[in-house]
């Protein structure tokens, strides 16, 4: 058998390359949009969260709990799993944010594995 027909031609092996970076955008945008969701999810939060507190007639606690709500809005980034929490300790929001680093920590390997699997079917 002849080494030539082992090797998919160079026309094949670029259009998988095409629908694998197309995949692979594909993906990154869902993930853009998710995060774009969940934080603008948390910004509600806080406004919901402020607005509460001063109705109750506690304007300190209203920005004590929309710096909370807000400060956890951008520890969370967009993390999916992160609990909503309106009523955060510094320790939640500790805890939430190394949550979140994981998380993106994890995403970024993957995409990095994804890559280097690419870069491998290239050669």
């Amino acid at each position: 058998m002849p080494a030539t027909a082992l090797c998919a031609s160079s026309g094949e092996q670029k259009s998988i390359l095409q629908q694998q970076q197309q995949q692979q955008q594909q993906q990154q945008q869902k993930q853009q949009q998710q995060m774009q969701q969940n934080r603008s999810f948390y910004v509600t939060l806080a406004k919901e969260a402020a607005t509460v507190r001063l109705q109750e007639g506690g304007r300190a606690a209203a920005a004590a709990a929309a710096a909370a709500a807000a400060a956890a809005a951008a520890a969370a980034g967009g993390a999916g799993s992160v609990e909503p929490i309106t009523n955060t300790t510094s320790s939640d929001r500790v805890a939430a944010s190394q949550q979140l680093q994981q998380q993106q920590q994890q995403q970024q390997r993957q995409l990095q594995q994804q890559q280097q699997q690419q870069q491998q079917q290239q050669h």
